[in-house]
C-alpha cells in the first residue's frame, strides 16, 4: 500500500501534465479520468501518397486529425525509384518545377496548409515536365 502511495505522489506531476492536452475535448461520452491519459496530448503521423504523373490530380487525406506540414514532394522518374517518398540527391532530384511552375507549385503547397483540413485534392497537372509512363508523383505530409 505504501508503494502505491509513493508511486502516486511521484506520478502526480505527470498526470497534471497530461491534463493540459486537448485531444479528447470533442469526445462526447468520456470517463472523468480520460483527460489524465497520455493520449490526451494528441497524435500525429507522417503520410505518403503517390500516383502516376499522367493522372494529374491526387487526393490526400489524414486518417486522424488535419493536414499539417508538407515535408517533401516531387517526381520519381523511373520504376527503380517509384516508391521513394523523399527527394534523394542524384536519384529523383532532377525533375523540379521550374520557372513559373515553381511559383504555382509553391502556392499550391501553401494552400494545403493555409487552413486545417483533413483532405485535399491536389492538382499537379503540367507542373512537372519530365518523366515517362512509369513516372510517379509523390508527396509526404504530416497529420496532426
Amino acid at each position: 500500500m505504501w508503494t502505491f502511495l509513493l508511486y502516486s505522489i511521484f506520478l502526480a506531476p505527470t498526470i497534471l501534465f497530461f491534463q493540459g492536452g486537448s485531444a479528447y475535448d470533442n469526445v462526447k461520452a468520456k470517463s472523468s479520468y480520460l483527460d489524465t491519459y497520455i493520449g490526451n496530448l494528441g497524435y500525429s503521423s507522417v503520410q505518403c501518397s503517390q500516383i502516376p504523373v499522367g493522372v494529374g490530380k491526387l487526393s490526400i487525406s489524414c486518417p486522424f486529425g488535419t493536414i499539417g506540414e508538407i515535408y517533401d514532394s516531387g517526381v520519381n522518374p523511373d520504376t527503380d525509384t517509384q516508391f521513394y517518398c523523399a527527394t534523394k540527391a542524384g536519384v529523383n532530384d532532377n525533375c523540379p518545377a521550374y520557372g513559373h511552375n515553381a511559383a504555382v507549385w509553391a502556392q499550391r503547397i501553401e494552400d494545403i496548409t493555409a487552413s486545417p483540413v483533413d483532405k485535399y485534392t491536389l492538382d499537379f497537372a503540367g507542373i512537372f515536365s519530365c518523366g515517362t509512363v512509369d513516372t510517379t508523383f509523390f508527396i509526404s505530409y504530416s497529420c496532426v
